[in-house]
């Protein structure tokens, strides 16, 4: 077998690919030189590995694995607010989301061949379900309610 095992390690402003089990740097890419990575996550895309790094400028970018060549580079949201450091999350399959407030959930796709099919990827978080008929009254409501057993 000659399958070949990698890590790759992120920092603040770069990107290093490592072979294993020898610990050798085999790629690094400077990632940004006036920024910082807020997260970065390695996700598969059509079948193949990718380090996707969302920069704190307001960029998203990405790098084929193990070679670390971009192959993405798009405008997104600049970081703002503290919230959105916290809870970004990078997804396989070019999906992502954030909490933009304390309640809503902010979904984003970094692909187009996904935003071709968005419409088709609404969900809701709840069904609504008719109320249920009020319940019919008991054999002991009538005697209470009338004060009979009362002394």
């Amino acid at each position: 077998m000659s399958d070949k095992q990698y890590v790759v390690l992120t920092s603040e402003k770069q990107a290093k690919v490592f072979s294993l089990p020898s610990q050798t740097c085999s790629f690094k890419v400077k990632v940004t030189e006036t920024s910082f990575v807020v997260a970065a996550e390695v996700v598969q895309i059509n079948g193949t590995s990718a380090l996707i790094c969302y920069i704190a400028n307001g960029h998203i970018v990405g790098y084929s694995l193990p070679s670390l060549r971009m192959v993405l580079d798009t405008a997104f949201l600049p970081l703002t607010d503290l919230r959105i450091a916290r809870t970004f999350r990078i997804s396989g399959m070019g999906h992502g989301l954030y909490m933009c407030s304390p309640t809503e959930i902010q979904k984003i796709t970094y692909l187009t061949d996904i935003c071709e099919h968005l419409n088709e990827m609404l969900g809701t978080l709840f069904l609504e379900v008719e109320m249920p008929e009020a319940p019919k009254p008991s054999f002991f409501e009538k005697p209470f309610q009338r004060g009979l057993w009362s002394a």
